[in-house]
């Protein structure tokens, strides 16, 4: 799966709306900033080479890195999980 030239603002939008979810109070600096570690990552690699999904990984990275923690999702995972245990018959 290659990059599209579609995916390019879908992941630039993918940071953007990670951010308003897990951090709304997050500053503009920082988000301008992951914004840009991105471009950097994208204007150095061959992007006809690098799979969608794998650039994607990438830029969760950077959101994760910037938040200063390894799982962004860790605790909406956690709250969800735990509701589907609820409808869970063992």
């Amino acid at each position: 799966m290659h990059l599209e030239p579609e995916c390019i603002p879908c992941l630039f939008n993918q940071v953007l709306r990670a951010f308003q979810l897990l951090k709304p109070d997050i500053s503009r600096e920082v988000i301008l900033d992951t914004h840009k570690k991105l471009m950097e990552y994208l204007m150095s690699f061959d992007l006809e080479r690098k799979a969608s999904p794998i650039i994607g990984k990438v830029a969760y990275n950077l959101v994760a890195k910037a938040l200063g923690v390894d799982d962004p999702y860790a605790s909406i995972k956690k709250k969800y999980n735990q509701l589907a245990l609820q409808f869970y018959d063992e």
